[in-house]
């Protein structure tokens, strides 16, 4: 990981309701709801909705459809990525 592909990532975290909503999914490896995740935050559907957007755009979570909601898992990968690149700054 480059300079470049950390941005994104760390941007997206860099905001208190979307790391409470990343630090949420990132406990459930089988996936959570957006509502479920959206009550965890105390925040509206529709703002969580938009949240978990550029969480998704960041590449920390993938989501996929059941029936008619969204789950939302967290990308671990690329967190260890993200982690590694700021651990090889020294």
């Amino acid at each position: 990981m480059n300079k470049i592909d950390a941005i994104p990532p760390l941007s997206a975290l860099a905001q208190p309701v979307r790391l409470d909503m990343f630090m949420t999914i990132a406990k459930h490896d089988e996936g959570i709801s957006a509502s479920e995740v959206a009550a965890a935050s105390k925040v509206h559907l529709s703002t969580a909705s938009a949240h978990l957007t550029i969480l998704r755009n960041a590449g920390l979570v993938t989501s996929r459809r059941e029936g008619r909601t969204i789950i939302y898992s967290p990308v671990k990968t690329r967190l260890r990525d993200v982690i590694n690149f700021l651990s090889a700054i020294t």
